[in-house]
C-alpha cells in the first residue's frame, strides 16, 4: 500500500461537508504529513491502513484521532474529535491521480 502523496479530502461534519488537505509520507515505519498544514502526530500503518492525530486549531482548538484505510488512489476513514461523541466519516482522492 502506498500512501505518500497529497490527499484531497471531504468530511462529514455536523456542520456540514468540509474539505481538508492531508499530506502524507510514509519513512520505514514512521508515518509523516499535515492536516490542513497542521503537522500529524502518531502516524502508523496498521494491518488495513492508517492511523494518526492532529491537534487543529481551526475553526475551533481540538484533538482528532483518525484511521484510514487506503485502496489505490482512494482513501475513506473516520475521525474522532475530543468534542464529538460519534466519529465522524471522511473520503478523499489521491491529488494528480
Amino acid at each position: 500500500m502506498t500512501v505518500d502523496g497529497t490527499w484531497h479530502m471531504k468530511i462529514q461534519t455536523p456542520r456540514g461537508e468540509q474539505s481538508a488537505e492531508l499530506r502524507l509520507t510514509m519513512s520505514g515505519s514512521s508515518l509523516t504529513g499535515s492536516f490542513n498544514d497542521t503537522p500529524i502526530e502518531n502516524g502508523k500503518l496498521t494491518d488495513d491502513g492508517i492511523s494518526f492525530t492532529a491537534k487543529l486549531t481551526s475553526p475551533i482548538k481540538l484533538k482528532i484521532s483518525c484511521t484510514a484505510t487506503i485502496d489505490g488512489d482512494e482513501i475513506n476513514g473516520k475521525a474522532k474529535a475530543s468534542l464529538l461523541p460519534v466519529a465522524i466519516p471522511f473520503s478523499g482522492t489521491r491529488a494528480n491521480a
